[in-house]
């Protein structure tokens, strides 16, 4: 029976790269402000920050912290802020059909940096991911300069898609990801302060993720070229070349099938 090796957890590989793309807009910053300066000064690691969950407890734990008396003088640990807080929706949602072919069919592939030239069977389910990005901020200035420049930074074309890295067979693959709404409306919450600036930002993501399918290792069908591990399975042997395709990210973001040579 043929096995299925999805490449990690399908959101991880997104979710670095996401974060790779921001790491970019923050070193890139203008330091127009006070905050903005030490904000970009500082290590992107202690700047932004993954969420658990959508519309973070992070944010409200930020400004509890923030608030938060400290009458025996004991200079408890406070969140830095200017801060970045990065959340991602739970939720599966689908591509729309009118948006994209969704290559949900197993098909008979090669993937083109494998030295050992085997077949295996993939397919691409495409999904959107809701983030939603959270400026906190001591002054209203600085929070409104961070989400300028984001707004500035994701509207231009080299930076409406970034690459997601996957492991196929134990080959590295870059798979495109489109930021599709970087028309970013900042708003900001009703958490916000007089000491305190809080603007939300909402944008989507239009993903693919590969799932590879390849024999048992000894199976009838199976080629023998591999050793049996998630790293380095068998192909498939006995395939019709009119059968067989590559599958190829393209900077669009889409997924096409090219038809590999008869000849091969």
């Amino acid at each position: 029976m043929p096995q299925i090796e999805t490449a990690q957890n399908m959101r991880t590989p997104i979710h670095a790269g996401f974060g790779r793309l921001l790491q970019q807009w923050h070193a890139e910053l203008i330091a127009d402000t006070p905050g903005v300066a030490e904000y970009k000064a500082r290590p992107f690691a202690e700047a932004a920050a993954w969420a658990p969950g959508r519309m973070s407890s992070a944010v409200m734990e930020i400004i509890s912290a923030m608030r938060k008396d400290d009458p025996l003088g004991t200079d408890l640990p406070r969140p830095r802020i200017p801060r970045l807080i990065v959340t991602a929706d739970r939720s599966f949602v689908p591509t729309p059909s009118e948006v994209t072919r969704q290559t949900v069919e197993w098909v008979y592939c090669r993937i083109p940096d494998d030295p050992k030239r085997r077949i295996f069977q993939i397919r691409v389910p495409r999904f959107d991911i809701n983030m939603q990005l959270v400026i906190v901020a001591q002054e209203w200035h600085t929070a409104h300069s961070l989400a300028m420049q984001l707004y500035a930074f994701l509207g231009q074309m080299e930076h409406r898609r970034f690459q997601a890295e996957y492991v196929l067979a134990g080959i590295p693959q870059r798979w495109p990801v489109m930021v599709e709404t970087p028309e970013i409306i900042a708003t900001p919450e009703s958490e916000s302060g007089p000491n305190l600036t809080i603007i939300r930002c909402d944008l989507n993501l239009r993903c693919g993720a590969p799932m590879l399918r390849y024999p048992a290792h000894g199976a009838p069908d199976a080629d023998g070229k591999g050793a049996g591990t998630l790293d380095d399975p068998d192909g498939f042997i006995g395939i019709n070349a009119f059968d067989l395709v590559e599958v190829i990210g393209v900077p669009g973001g889409e997924l096409i099938v090219m038809p590999v040579a008869a000849s091969e």
